[in-house]
């Protein structure tokens, strides 16, 4: 079964690239980026230093990961 490739990201590559407009490298990965609420809420708490980047955080532009998934039947390697 295909699962879709999560690309959760923090606050630090989310202020350097928004602030430098190459927002696009990150979207640009194959899969879903994703935000833990955290980071939204620490950008959006700076954004009188970055504004592009609580701006980007706050629009609905990457999916708010309120919670991980959590993957079943992973094998064991046992011993």
């Amino acid at each position: 079964m295909d699962q879709e490739r999560l690309i959760i990201c923090n606050t630090s590559p989310l202020i350097n690239l928004a602030e430098l407009d190459l927002l696009d490298v990150i979207e640009a990965l194959p899969g879903q980026v994703c935000i833990p609420p955290g980071v939204r809420d620490e950008a959006m708490a700076k954004s009188g230093l970055f504004a592009k980047a609580a701006s980007a955080a706050d629009s609905g532009r990457f999916r708010i990961l309120e919670q991980l998934p959590i993957r079943t039947g992973i094998a064991s390697t046992g011993g």
